[in-house]
C-alpha cells in the first residue's frame, strides 16, 4: 500500500504533480488528482489526500476493485460537476450503488435527479400493468403494454402514460367489453 501523501518518498511526491493513471477493475483511466479530489469528503477524496491507503497493480496504477465501465460516469462527473449518460443508460442502479460506494454525495443527488426525468420503462421499471374492472357483476382483468417505444411525428419516443387515456377510452364502452375483446 501507498500514501501518495508520504514527504519522504520521491515517486510519491511526484504522484501528486502527474496524472494519476488507475486501474479501476481492469478498466485504465488517467485523471488528475484534482480531480479524485474535487469530492474532499468522498472515498476517493480519502484515498487520494493520503487518509486511505491506495494499492497498485504491478504496472504502478492505482488499483480499486471496483466496476471499472460505471467509473467511466464517476470520474466524468467529478471532472465536469455534470451526470451525462447516454440516452436509454440502463445501468443506473449500479451507477447509484458505485456512486453511494465511492460517497460521492453530490453525484448521488444528481442521479435522483435524472430518475426523476426519465421514464419508467428506461429505469427498469415495469413496462406494463394489469388492471382489475368490476363490469356488470364481472370481474375483467386486462393487461396493459403502454406504447413506450413508439415514435410520434416529431420523432420523439412517447411516454408510457400516453396510451392510458386511449385504455381508459376503451374501458369506458361498454360494447367493448361485453365483445369479451379482453
Amino acid at each position: 500500500m501507498l500514501n501518495l501523501n508520504s514527504p519522504d518518498d520521491n515517486s510519491n511526491r511526484n504522484s501528486l504533480q502527474d496524472p494519476v493513471p488507475l486501474n479501476v477493475g481492469g478498466e485504465i483511466y488517467t485523471t488528475t488528482l484534482d480531480t479524485l479530489t474535487r469530492c474532499r469528503d468522498s472515498m476517493l477524496g480519502a484515498m487520494f489526500t493520503g487518509q486511505i491507503p491506495v494499492l497498485r497493480d504491478n504496472r504502478g496504477n492505482v488499483f480499486i476493485d471496483r466496476d471499472g465501465k460505471v467509473f467511466r460516469y464517476i470520474l466524468n462527473y467529478l471532472r465536469s460537476s455534470s451526470l451525462d449518460l447516454p440516452h436509454g443508460f440502463s445501468e443506473l442502479e449500479l451507477l447509484r450503488r458505485e456512486a453511494d460506494f465511492f460517497q460521492i454525495r453530490p453525484l448521488l443527488e444528481e442521479i435522483r435527479h435524472y430518475e426523476a426525468s426519465v421514464p419508467l420503462s428506461l429505469r427498469g421499471g415495469p413496462l406494463g400493468a394489469m388492471i382489475m374492472v368490476n363490469v356488470d357483476s364481472k370481474v375483467r382483468v386486462f393487461k396493459v403494454r403502454p406504447m413506450c417505444r413508439s415514435e410520434s411525428d416529431t420523432g420523439l419516443y412517447k411516454s408510457c402514460t400516453d396510451s392510458l387515456p386511449v385504455f381508459l377510452s376503451i374501458l369506458s364502452n361498454s360494447n367493448f367489453l361485453h365483445r369479451g375483446k379482453y
